[in-house]
């Protein structure tokens, strides 16, 4: 059977090929690598999903240390997990029709801009997902607003109510960025570090006033 930390590697390795088939290929083969890869990906995440969800295994991968702060952390435990199955059923419908949309004569000239663009924003969703400390987590959410409003502003022909729903779009991504930021801050006043794991386990220490706002930002 395939471990959690294999099947993380191999949905990273697809977006990451399907990037590189798209820079490499003609402009009329990227319906076919977004289809196939966008695909690929999207199974991946659904059987790295339904794996850790039947087995029970939490899979932790240490990435980088910053001293005084925290350590960047991979974590894939059965509640991520469950987003990253949903995320997988979600991303495999939705890469068949945007490959059908690159035949699409208002995307000629930009079927390859898209196709990099929306592998990459599949590998910031699922990081966002499994991101193991809050540090990673806010710089996956960062890339994740970024490729949204690069691909709401590139999808079309540029017009004005276009490019003003991606700076909308932009700009409630940066407050969501901010309120979590915010959120963060109050629960890990006291935490040793900003590991999910330590915040929640200074959570019982804060007063009433910063569980309020707490609870605040998150509704936010």
């Amino acid at each position: 059977m395939m471990h959690s930390e294999t099947l993380i590697i191999a949905f990273f390795a697809a977006c990451g090929a399907g990037i590189l088939l798209s820079l490499a290929l003609r402009p009329g083969r990227q319906a076919l690598v977004l289809a196939a890869l966008g695909c690929l990906t999207a199974i991946t995440a659904v059987v790295a999903g339904v794996h850790v969800l039947l087995t029970g295994k939490v899979f932790t991968q240490p990435l980088w240390s910053l001293p005084g702060l925290t350590t960047l952390t991979l974590r894939l435990d059965p509640l991520s997990g469950a987003f990253v199955l949903v995320t997988g059923l979600v991303l495999l419908p939705a890469s068949i029709y945007a490959s059908g949309e690159l035949r699409r004569e208002s995307f000629a000239g930009r079927e390859r801009l898209f196709t990099v663009l929306l592998l990459a924003l599949y590998a910031s969703v699922v990081l966002i997902l499994i991101a193991g400390d809050a540090l990673l987590f806010l710089l996956a959410w960062e890339v994740m607003s970024i490729l949204c409003y690069l691909l709401v502003v590139t999808s079309g022909e540029g017009e004005n109510g276009q490019v003003g729903a991606g700076y909308l779009l932009l700009a409630m991504s940066e407050a969501g960025t901010l309120a979590a930021a915010l959120g963060f801050l109050l629960l890990g006043l006291g935490a040793s570090s900003l590991q999910f794991e330590a915040l929640r386990s200074n959570a019982s220490t804060l007063g009433t006033s910063a569980r309020w706002g707490v609870f605040l930002l998150t509704f936010f």
